[in-house]
């Protein structure tokens, strides 16, 4: 599944950056970015469209965790705001089935609980239609509680927090017409969150899930369908990561390999709601940091102990105030996997949850 999914992906993005160089279609033109790009607006402007209450003034309803489904004229400038919140505290899975602590015989500390708060800012360009830019830069907070597989009442918590690995993205929309659009993006992970966030107790590195940054330079390839009508929108994206080198520390996270697909509808032009599914599959770690302890002391320090499967489940909701020359979003989104494999011992995920807010000016 996972090699399918690399070739899908390289493939699809490959024939979307070949076709962009082709004679442009005289249309108007729908963009959806990767993985951080925020959602935005249907062209107010465009009055060559049919049904434009319901597809040419409407804004595109993609929810805030897909950040995805905008378009609008070259000069469009944005700024925007994302908190992305998740929570491990379900129960102890070895694989896809749930364990006791005293099961877990292969490390001598085991997870308890575990959050990852993400606050996203962006900035974001339209040099010219079609082609859209942005750059956006993460601060994360860690905390992670463990407890003794013998001592189960004994707990100790890590806590890490900085700025994470900042990410520039360009995409350009191939096709659209009245209802359907096709777009492809490249972004590009830099390594600017650290990988050498140290235990003071023991001199050494935390684990790798409470690290900042992949300490790899990335490729973040993403492929979008979408369209919009009579108060209905949806879009079907696949998209991935893939680390290009290894690190200072040795080692390589393994690639990642995304499909999400949403559908909402818009009540009224304030106001809209989605459901949302995201299949998620993250690879194991490839080398090893010796400055970190023995994997055997906790799953978080075992490189193949990394990844996991995921299938999530997400409900969510648009605000679109009336900012007059300005168009603003605020949305939020929460959610629970309704699937999850693990490698190695970890705790599950139990909540998913994502807010936006977003502020555009077109010049």
């Amino acid at each position: 599944m996972k090699i399918i999914l690399k070739i899908i992906i390289l493939v699809f993005c490959t024939i979307t950056y070949a076709n962009s160089w082709q004679k442009p279609i005289e249309t108007k033109y729908l963009f959806s970015l990767n993985d951080y790009i925020p959602g935005e607006y249907i062209n107010h402007n465009d009055h060559n469209m049919k049904n434009m209450d319901h597809y040419g003034h409407g804004p595109i309803q993609s929810p805030s965790g897909f950040m995805g489904g905008h378009s609008h004229k070259a000069g469009h400038l944005m700024f925007s705001y994302h908190l992305m919140y998740m929570e491990m505290k379900g129960k102890l899975l070895k694989g896809s089935k749930g364990i006791n602590l005293s099961d877990a015989t292969s490390y001598m500390m085991l997870p308890k609980e575990m959050t990852m708060t993400t606050h996203m800012f962006g900035i974001m360009y339209t040099p010219v239609d079609k082609f859209i830019v942005a750059l956006m830069m993460p601060y994360t907070l860690k905390r992670m509680v463990m407890q003794s597989r013998m001592m189960p009442m004994t707990l100790t918590t890590q806590e890490t927090d900085g700025i994470g690995d900042a990410k520039i993205s360009m995409g350009y929309t191939i096709f659209k017409n009245k209802i359907h659009y096709f777009h492809g993006d490249m972004g590009f992970g830099l390594p600017t969150g650290s990988i050498n966030k140290t235990d003071p107790t023991t001199g050494k590195h935390y684990g790798y899930q409470l690290q900042l940054g992949s300490g790899s330079y990335e490729l973040l390839p993403a492929i979008t369908y979408g369209g919009n009508s009579y108060g209905f929108a949806w879009a079907f994206q696949m998209k991935g990561t893939f680390r290009i080198n290894e690190n200072s520390n040795k080692y390589k996270l393994g690639s990642r390999y995304e499909i999400s697909t949403w559908g909402s509808y818009k009540f009224f032009n304030w106001l809209s709601s989605s459901v949302r599914l995201n299949f998620d599959v993250q690879e194991n770690i490839k080398g090893q940091d010796l400055n970190q302890p023995s994997p055997s002391m906790m799953p978080g320090h075992d490189p193949n102990a990394y990844g996991y499967t995921r299938f999530d489940g997400l409900l969510g909701l648009n605000f679109y105030p009336p900012t007059g020359t300005f168009k603003s979003k605020i949305a939020m989104e929460g959610g629970i996997p309704m699937y999850q494999h693990m490698e190695g011992i970890k705790r599950a995920v139990s909540l998913i949850l994502s807010v936006e807010a977003s502020i555009g000016y077109s010049f």
